[in-house]
């Protein structure tokens, strides 16, 4: 199955485009810009509507001005594979090819040929779906995106779908006209998800999130399901939302045991598992999970902390002075622990409020405001 079609490329109305935007960088008056090259500006906006005898000419007049290599339909024919690979394979989240794919568009731009800005399109979206902190990511390659802009209107409606993902990745703010473009990826949903969540719209994300999640199971792409579940699961959490908080993070850890999943995806699923669990008063699940566990996040063990104390809060003291003698003494967090057995105990606002100071997870002090 192919997304991207590109046989436009094999004629020459598109490249006009190109140097419409090429023009723009360096001339005030187009059509004088054309005539001293020998070109009728007339001739040069119906090669632009419609395909012209002339405009194979006019493209070879304007690429040896501009120092750019001409292309033929067996490239365009490699770039177009090149273009659906990258996209499936990253759309699956699959990275096997990753670094071979950056290479081989580094090879190609230095050709310096009229393709160029389809190859600059790819390079982006390859490095915006690094495993790297994606925050870094944008800020290093922000000068490219700008680059790319000039030349949106050479991209034809199918690359247009990569463009304007890059364009959701790049805003500062989610304006209503990318929210409400209807988009026929699931990649685009879940950016505008993950960005509105950033931005506390929980209701919001957790719409876009939803459908991101049934574009990706309409392609049985597992691996993006399980990734927009978290953005789902971080919603629930903070619309109190909590029996299908519970529901979702039951189902995503039986998903993930099935695949034989392990490391991030299993452990944070099961923190939101812990969570969800004490959000529903489900101490003695709480208790199961983590007492089993060999290694236990700070955000865990408060979380055993609250469940033990609830669970069996006549044996507390004893079972905390035997297993926390460890954690208490730590000075990293001595405060957090000492200040949670004060609301334990005291559930007033004031020593709430104190939790906030610390960085544990936030909706984790929802939780014990609504207990």
């Amino acid at each position: 199955m192919r997304k991207f079609h590109l046989d436009i490329y094999k004629e020459t109305r598109q490249y006009l485009y190109l140097f419409d935007a090429l023009m723009k960088d360096e001339i005030i008056n187009r059509d004088f810009y054309l005539a001293d090259l020998g070109i009728n500006p007339g001739s040069y906006r119906r090669a632009k509507s419609s395909e012209q005898k002339i405009g194979k000419e006019i493209v070879e007049i304007l690429a040896r001005k501009f120092e750019l290599s001409l292309v033929n339909t067996e490239e365009v024919d490699e770039l177009e594979e090149l273009a659906n690979n990258v996209f499936y394979e990253i759309n699956y989240k699959n990275y096997d090819n990753y670094e071979e794919y950056l290479l081989k568009i580094d090879f190609e731009l230095k050709k310096n040929n009229l393709l160029f800005p389809i190859f600059l399109l790819l390079k982006l979206f390859l490095l915006l779906n690094t495993q790297n902190s994606l925050k870094d990511t944008i800020e290093d390659n922000r000068p490219l995106f700008n680059e790319l802009k000039k030349f949106k209107k050479f991209f034809n409606n199918e690359l247009l779908e990569i463009y304007e993902y890059l364009t959701i990745v790049y805003s500062e703010n989610i304006k209503k006209e990318l929210a409400n473009k209807k988009y026929s990826n699931g990649l685009s949903y879940s950016i505008i998800a993950s960005k509105l969540f950033h931005i506390q719209s929980y209701y919001e994300s957790l719409y876009f999130a939803q459908r991101a999640k049934l574009f990706f199971l309409s392609e049985s792409n597992y691996k993006r399901v399980i990734y927009t579940n978290f953005t789902i699961l971080n919603n629930l959490s903070f619309v109190l939302d909590f029996d299908e908080y519970y529901k979702l993070a039951h189902e995503q850890l039986h998903t993930l045991k099935s695949f034989g999943y392990s490391g991030f995806e299993l452990n944070s699923t099961i923190k939101h598992l812990v969570v969800s669990s004490l959000a529903l008063n489900k101490y003695k699940e709480v208790i199961k999970i983590l007492e089993n566990k060999e290694e236990v996040t700070i955000t865990e063990m408060i979380c055993l902390i609250i469940a033990k104390y609830n669970y069996n809060p006549q044996n507390f003291d004893q079972w905390f002075k035997e297993e926390m003698n460890d954690l208490i003494s730590d000075e990293e967090y001595k405060g957090l622990i000492n200040d949670l057995l004060v609301y334990l105990k005291e559930p007033e606002k004031k020593n709430l409020l104190k939790l906030k100071d610390y960085e544990i997870m936030s909706f984790l002090i929802n939780i014990l405001k609504c207990s």
